[in-house]
C-alpha cells in the first residue's frame, strides 16, 4: 500500500507521492508564472537596451535572480511545513482505550515556561495534543507543528520544516522586485537623457508600475516576517495577539540578536511523513509506526510483556513529538 493513496489531508501528489503539494498549488502557479512574464518584459526591453550599449550586467543579474525566485519557490511549494500525523487510520490502530477517553475529555495540558503559561490544546480533527506553537490548517486539514500561517501566493501552509525557505524565497523575490524596477527605470532615464523617447519605454513603464505594486506586497511581506524573526514570533501568534507584551513572550531569548542567532542554529527536524513509503500492512498493525520511522515492536521482540511496553510507549510519545519522546518535545518547546 502506498502511503499517499490514503491521505488524510487536502494535499496533491506527483511522482508517485515524492513531491507533495498544497491544496491550492495552482495559485503559486499563478504568481510563478506573473513573476516570470514581468521579468521577461524587462529582459527583452530594458535590459536588451543596455546589452546593445556593452553593458550585460543588467540581464544576468535579471537572469539569476528570475531562476533563483522560481527554484526557492518551488522548494516551498512543495516542501512538509511539519504535518503532525493524524491520530486515525490508517496512522493509528482502531483500538486504542486510551485515545478514546481523551476524546470524551480534550481538557489542555498546560504549563509554565518563561513566566507564562503555555497550552498544548486537543486537536478534534487530528486527534491529537498539538505540541506548543502547532495549530491546525483548515486548507490542508492538517496540524502543523511551529504554525506560522497558509500562503495563498504559494498554496502551501508554512510551519517549522519550511520557514527558512520561505524566508530565502522573499529575500530573492524582494531582490528581484528592486532589479526590475531599477533596470527599468534606468532604461527610461536614459531615453530621456538622449532625447529618444518612444514606443520603447512603454514595456518599461508597465514594469516599473507591476514593480512598484509588487513591492509592497513582497518587500512588505518580508520586512514584517523579518520583525517576527526579531522577536521570535509566528504570524499566527501575531494575528491572535497572544503574548501582548513581547519581550515577555514565552519565546523571546532576552534579545533580537540572540532570536535571530537561535533561529538560523534552530533544525529543520525530521519529516513525520513518508508518503512515497510502501507499508506492509498486517492483521491489527498500524503503518503509524512505519510512517514515523520506528519498526514494529511486535516483529522485533519475542518477549510479549517487553513487546507491549515498547509499543504503548511509543504510542503515547507518538501522540506529540516525532522523536518519540513527549517530555523532549516539551523541553524544546522553542
Amino acid at each position: 500500500m502506498e502511503l499517499y493513496k490514503s491521505w488524510q489531508g487536502k494535499n496533491k501528489f506527483c511522482c508517485k507521492g515524492k513531491l507533495m503539494l498544497g491544496p491550492d498549488w495552482y495559485r503559486g502557479v499563478l504568481s510563478a508564472t506573473l513573476i516570470t512574464f514581468l521579468v521577461i518584459i524587462s529582459i527583452i526591453y530594458p535590459c536588451n537596451f543596455f546589452l546593445e550599449n556593452d553593458n550585460p550586467a543588467p540581464m544576468i543579474i535579471q537572469i539569476i535572480l528570475l531562476v533563483s525566485t522560481i527554484c526557492a519557490q518551488f522548494k516551498v511549494a512543495t516542501s512538509d511545513p511539519g504535518y503532525i500525523p493524524k491520530q486515525i487510520p490508517p496512522y493509528i490502530s482502531k483500538t486504542n482505550a486510551a485515545l478514546n477517553e481523551l476524546i470524551g475529555m480534550p481538557k489542555p495540558i498546560i504549563f509554565h515556561h518563561n513566566g507564562n503559561m503555555v497550552k498544548m490544546k486537543f486537536c478534534r480533527t487530528c486527534l491529537i495534543f498539538r505540541p506548543p506553537r502547532s495549530s491546525h490548517c483548515s486548507l490542508c486539514n492538517l496540524c502543523v507543528e511551529k504554525f506560522d500561517h497558509h500562503c495563498p501566493y504559494i498554496g502551501n501552509c508554512i510551519g517549522k520544516r519550511n520557514y527558512k525557505y520561505f524566508i530565502t524565497y522573499l529575500s530573492i523575490a524582494t531582490c528581484l522586485d528592486f532589479s526590475s524596477f531599477a533596470v527599468s527605470l534606468a532604461h527610461i532615464l536614459e531615453k530621456e537623457v538622449n532625447g529618444e523617447f518612444s514606443n520603447e519605454i512603454i514595456p518599461s513603464i508597465i514594469v516599473i508600475i507591476f514593480a512598484f505594486i509588487a513591492m509592497w506586497i513582497v518587500f512588505g511581506l518580508y520586512s514584517f516576517h523579518i520583525y517576527l524573526l526579531f522577536v521570535n514570533m509566528t504570524t499566527n501568534e501575531k494575528i491572535k495577539n497572544l503574548w501582548p507584551i513581547k519581550l515577555f513572550g514565552p519565546y523571546h531569548r532576552g534579545s533580537c540578536m540572540k532570536n535571530i542567532l537561535y533561529w538560523l542554529k534552530s533544525e529543520r527536524g525530521s519529516c513525520q511523513f513518508k508518503p512515497h513509503r510502501v507499508v506492509s500492512q498486517y492483521e491489527d498493525e498500524s503503518p503509524n509506526f512505519l510512517i514515523r520511522g520506528v519498526k514494529f515492536v511486535n516483529k522485533l521482540f519475542q518477549n510479549e510483556e517487553l513487546s507491549e511496553k515498547k509499543l504503548t510507549n511509543t504510542i503515547m510519545a507518538g501522540q506529540t513529538s516525532r522523536d518519540n519522546s513527549f517530555n523532549m518535545e516539551v523541553n524544546r518547546i522553542d
